[in-house]
């Protein structure tokens, strides 16, 4: 099964408790702390304003995640702690992610909801970077460059080529260039290992540059 992703039982015990308003995150943090002081058993509750956006609770974590059915199929899809998200991103991400799946493309793979997670935090911060983890500490980073020694390495070549005896460039195309490729929607790839950056995640970025 893909990291991330769970099929859920189709006769699970613990249901998402039907929440009477959309859950803020002062309520949020109410019943996380509730669920670590009584150490109550693990059970799903429904975030409110998108549907199937469902927070676990159990003693020692939190995690928020999508639930619901498609082609007949009850899907868990794992977005992240509750520590790491909002519920104004939970929402969005989580509409996006339910949106992707009934739309065909599949069920999305974690860096791609990383992805979007991040992409989200860029906007709320006004386009101000942000770093999103994209491999687990287990796992060895692959020997590759990221996008941000890839630009940095190709904007340096630019400029070596804008002040040549040939001048291949000229100075303000490489201006140019650089200021979109290091644009804030394009830094959200900064950590990003080139060799796993598939085109729909690129695009993603590019999508927000537009």
């Amino acid at each position: 099964m893909r990291s991330g992703v769970e099929r859920a039982s189709t006769r699970e015990p613990c249901r998402p408790r039907k929440a009477a308003a959309v859950l803020t995150g002062t309520q949020i943090d109410d019943l996380i702390e509730e669920a670590r002081a009584n150490r109550t058993p693990a059970r799903d509750v429904s975030v409110g304003g998108c549907a199937g956006a469902t927070l676990r609770l159990t003693p020692t974590a939190a995690v928020y995640s999508m639930r619901f059915r498609h082609a007949g199929e009850p899907l868990r899809i794992r977005l992240g702690d509750a520590g790491d998200w909002t519920p104004v991103q939970v929402r969005s991400a989580g509409a996006a992610v339910r949106a992707r799946v009934e739309g065909g493309a599949g069920v999305p793979d974690p860096a791609w909801i990383a992805l979007k997670r991040s992409a989200l935090v860029a906007k709320a911060a006004r386009g101000e970077a942000v770093v999103v983890q994209t491999h687990m500490p287990k796992n060895r980073a692959p020997k590759t460059w990221t996008y941000r020694q890839a630009r940095d390495a190709w904007v340096a070549h630019l400029e070596a080529e804008a002040e040549s005896p040939a001048q291949i460039y000229r100075p303000d195309t490489v201006r140019n260039y650089r200021s979109v490729i290091g644009c804030p929607a394009m830094r959200a790839l900064d950590d990003r290992f080139v060799s796993r950056s598939p085109a729909p995640d690129v695009a993603e970025a590019v999508a927000g540059l537009v």
